[in-house]
């Protein structure tokens, strides 16, 4: 009898291949982790130019309310990780039997690195 996590490890492996071979989940992967790897950069170039405050909570009144440390602009790019992280092993779970839900969830997944990547740019041109 195999051991379950051999057998677990390597239906991973299988399901990983699967979703190389599919250009729409591929590119779309591709491109979040190139959008996470462009606002960790943007971050580190211009973090010694960002003033002590600011605005990055948008949902709040007007004001002081909405300004925060540049340290929490990490979040930004943290939030794009979490995400096409979850995406990813989703994906690993449904793509055999589900093949069009996983191309949603990873076309999700890069809408949401490239709309905080549009959102990080814009905080970042308003300050500088």
């Amino acid at each position: 009898m195999a051991f379950p996590l051999k057998n677990h490890i390597s239906y991973i492996h299988e399901t990983s291949s699967l979703l190389n071979k599919n250009w729409v989940i591929n590119i779309s992967m591709k491109l979040s982790v190139i959008l996470i790897v462009i606002q960790s950069i943007a971050i580190g170039i211009s973090w010694k130019k960002l003033p002590p405050m600011v605005p990055l909570w948008y949902s709040l009144p007007w004001g002081d309310e909405q300004l925060a440390a540049p340290l929490w602009l990490i979040i930004l790019p943290m939030s794009c990780t979490v995400w096409s992280s979850i995406a990813t092993l989703t994906n690993i779970y449904i793509t055999r039997a589900h093949l069009i839900f996983a191309q949603i969830v990873s076309l999700a997944s890069f809408l949401v690195s490239l709309i905080l990547c549009i959102v990080l740019f814009s905080i970042i041109s308003l300050v500088m």
